[in-house]
């Protein structure tokens, strides 16, 4: 399956057909459990502003905002600064500090040249001399760090629907960049998330856009996928249930 940038970014493992439907077996499926608290909050207008606010002046080669988060429920919006000399500063910012906090949790920092600094309800990840310019603006802002902040666990209901969320998206960006595997996929997808396929059919997908760009693991094509986000995770706000005898 086709790795986005901000899979690969984050160290996340390529997900197949079958390593999803161990998810899904194995995970928290029941829609029963997961109580319906309505679809992700929006940002307010002040949050969007937070996200270019938090870069402020840094000089950018380019910018590309995503609007939502395509692999995490919870409503993000993030603004990637892809700096001069080709790394990317990152601002991202939520409803809530545990969002930030269990968002953050997903990146791959140890290791690699990317700093952390987080805020009340919002963080910032890239090269550590950009990062502290950063945490030098901002009061509430950590210091720069390459260690997770403890989080808490998210609960059962929010799991299921960020597993939904992943999945989905692995799927919508099979449809857009393999459709060959998308079609051999198909029959094992209505299984696992009966009408997920309708959803994603219906999605207005323009190939010219997705030819322009070229490729799946660059931040020009996250910030375009982003505006799929309302259709998956309206979706996803409850969960399909699913067992092996479910299974083909």
């Amino acid at each position: 399956m086709v790795v986005s940038f901000r899979m690969k970014r984050r160290g996340w493992a390529i997900m197949t057909v079958c390593s999803l439907v161990m998810v899904a077996v194995g995970g928290v499926w029941a829609a029963d459990n997961v109580p319906d608290r309505g679809r992700p909050t929006g940002h307010a207008t002040t949050a969007a502003r937070t996200a270019e606010g938090i870069l402020g002046e840094v000089g950018c080669s380019a910018r590309h905002v995503i609007a939502d988060d395509m692999y995490q429920y919870p409503s993000m919006r993030e603004v990637d600064c892809v700096l001069r000399d080709g790394a990317i500063l990152s601002a991202s910012t939520f409803t809530t500090r545990a969002a930030a906090l269990q968002n953050l949790a997903t990146w791959q920092l140890a290791g690699s040249d990317r700093w952390a600094v987080v805020g009340a309800n919002w963080f910032a990840v890239g090269p550590r001399k950009m990062v502290h310019r950063i945490s030098q603006r901002f009061p509430d802002a950590t210091l720069p760090t390459q260690e997770l902040p403890e989080s808490s666990a998210p609960s059962d209901a929010l799991a299921a629907r960020t597993d939904c969320v992943q999945s989905a998206s692995a799927f919508l960006t099979s449809r857009i960049a393999e459709p060959e595997r998308w079609r051999n996929d198909r029959p094992t997808v209505d299984v696992l998330y009966p009408g997920l396929t309708a959803v994603i059919d219906s999605l207005d997908i323009d190939r010219a856009a997705f030819d322009q760009i070229g490729a799946t693991d660059t931040p020009e094509f996250e910030a375009w996928f982003a505006s799929f986000a309302p259709a998956i995770k309206d979706y996803c706000r409850t969960p399909p249930q699913i067992t092996s005898e479910d299974l083909p």
